[in-house]
């Protein structure tokens, strides 16, 4: 876990010396700023995963404050990678990505396949995207706001309905 810890601190620092762009430092400061508090509430990316605040499970209390997700000090999928290791932020959208394939009620779900290259090309993306803006992009998917399922879901019609948020997210 220290060991974790100081790797975390280690990527974000070695961010900080690349970049000679002042926003671009602030970014980082509050990304390591965000990633220690990760880390004292989260000390395990387990911890992280199976933590009731963002599992799809708590999606309705989080989402309740949708001021809180756009702008609560939350962490971003790329807070995820660099805090605990790569590929976190895909494991964690797995789960997000089969509750909405569950909810749509549809026969044929996302494949494994799918799902998997779906959490890819949403961490490639939107790394910068905060995972409660990712679970109220979900709960708002789930609500109809991006259009009709028409009895399936695929990750097009995710990608495209995120590229809505995206223009949502932007006013």
């Amino acid at each position: 876990s220290l060991q974790v810890n100081r790797l975390a601190m280690k990527n974000i620092e070695n961010m900080n010396r690349k970049s000679d762009s002042k926003d671009i430092q602030k970014r980082s400061a509050k990304s390591l700023s965000v990633a220690k508090g990760l880390l004292s509430v989260y000390p395990t990316v387990e911890n992280f995963l199976m933590s009731d605040v963002y599992n799809p499970g708590g999606q309705m209390t989080l989402c309740r404050n949708a001021d809180d997700c756009w702008f609560g000090n939350h962490p971003t999928l790329a807070v995820l990678d660099t805090t605990y290791e790569k590929h976190v932020a895909e494991a964690w959208l797995i789960p997000q990505l089969v509750n909405i394939s569950e909810f749509s009620g549809a026969k044929d779900k996302l494949t494994k396949s799918q799902v998997k290259d779906c959490a890819f090309l949403i961490r490639n993306n939107y790394s910068y995207l905060k995972v409660s803006e990712l679970m109220l992009f979900c709960h708002k998917f789930k609500s109809g706001m991006y259009g009709d399922f028409y009895g399936s879901v695929s990750p097009l019609t995710i990608m495209v309905a995120l590229r809505q948020f995206m223009v949502e997210r932007s006013v």
